[in-house]
């Protein structure tokens, strides 16, 4: 996967593919929003709404920067100001292409799917370790007391 660089205002920002923190980050960022899955970047921007500098502010990373620690709020406000509506556009096509989502969907799929197998066929085996069932009137078992007399001294 590449990454993609930008000039913004004065300062240089990368997009790499995201980390799982990222994800988690947008999640609440984007949490209640319904996107359609064929919407083009203009829907996006409109769904999105006030909430794209938070977004940007997650994606883009200060170069040699890390996606970790960021204040967000904070990078959100200076790359609201310095972005324009021609890279906000840019950053969203990136973002696809630096992250594969229908490759991603597709493999969070099979493995929900294989998942579901697994449980699915643990639940009609037996278990190994569960314990033969004793019938009454067979052999004793190691916990059966003697029933001969017994001395009390």
């Amino acid at each position: 996967m590449t990454n993609k660089k930008y000039l913004i205002g004065k300062k240089y920002y990368e997009q790499r593919a995201l980390v799982y923190g990222q994800v988690r980050q947008l999640q609440e960022i984007l949490e209640g929003l319904r996107l359609q899955s064929n919407f083009d970047q203009a829907q996006m921007l409109a769904v999105i709404g006030d909430r794209i500098p938070l977004a940007l502010a997650v994606v883009l990373i200060p170069e040699g920067g890390s996606p970790r620690g960021k204040d967000l709020p904070a990078l959100a406000d200076e790359i609201e100001f310095d972005i324009s509506l021609e890279q906000v556009f840019e950053v969203l096509d990136d973002f696809f292409t630096c992250n594969p989502i229908a490759s991603l969907l597709t493999k969070l799929k099979g493995m929900t799917d294989s998942i579901k197998e697994k449980v699915s066929t643990g639940l009609t085996k037996p278990s190994a370790s569960s314990p033969e069932e004793t019938l009454p009137g067979k052999d004793k078992s190691s916990g059966d007391a003697h029933q001969g007399k017994q001395s009390l001294t």
